[in-house]
């Protein structure tokens, strides 16, 4: 699911290390981060200068409870 342009990225992530099950972003370009990773966390926030890879992104969960914990960030 696409991020919501007005979400406080770093309270994402926070949400995100609740999460149960595996949390990938994927740009638009098809490259993976594993959003529990420290590396890819501070790349997705490098990301904040170019919004058109931040919101053009879409956030994939493992588990269908995890959307639901994530719900508030995404569209």
């Amino acid at each position: 699911m696409p991020i919501k342009e007005n979400c406080n990225l770093e309270e994402l992530l926070s949400k995100i290390k609740e999460c149960k099950g595996k949390v990938t972003f994927e740009t638009p370009e098809g490259d993976l981060l594993a959003m529990k990773s420290a590396l890819c966390q501070y790349i997705f926030l490098s990301l904040k200068n170019q919004p058109e890879l931040l919101f053009g992104g879409i956030i994939k969960c493992e588990l269908p409870a995890d959307y639901k914990l994530l719900s508030a960030f995404l569209q």
